[in-house]
């Protein structure tokens, strides 16, 4: 399990660190400025300008990474088949061995007719999060 999160961190740290880097780079230089003449730290600075400017952001970038983590077939079959005892299925994985190599096709296809509306459920919740959060 812990090979599987290695990978699909080291797979998805490029996009997301960039993404993050064009928000801070996004973000105009003159509120800090302001803040720092009104005698905020860094802490502050950061808690009440970087944070709250960066949560759109980081909110997509948690999207994008559930989206791809459960839609990720590759990395699971790679490395570890959906074991040892089944321990590390997706629903990707799990929908290919039940159609494909158990031979019940239509569990199969229940299974991966499954995770569309579970998707459905966290991006709608994590656009609620961030509707909340506007500034």
């Amino acid at each position: 399990m812990a090979a599987v999160v290695t990978v699909n961190v080291w797979r998805g740290l490029p996009f997301f660190a960039i993404t993050i880097l064009a928000a801070l780079v996004a973000i105009p230089r003159e509120l800090y400025e302001a803040a720092e003449a009104d005698g905020a730290n860094a802490n502050a600075r950061f808690w009440h300008i970087t944070l709250p400017l960066l949560k759109p952001v980081l909110a997509v970038v948690v999207l994008f990474s559930t989206i791809f983590t459960f839609s990720d077939f590759n990395i699971v079959y790679i490395l570890t088949h959906g074991g040892p005892i089944n321990s590390t299925h997706l629903f990707a994985t799990l929908s290919r061995m039940l159609g494909l190599e158990v031979g019940r096709i239509g569990e199969g296809a229940a299974v991966s007719l499954y995770l569309f509306p579970l998707l459905a459920f966290v991006v709608w919740a994590q656009l609620r999060f961030v509707r909340k959060q506007a500034y």
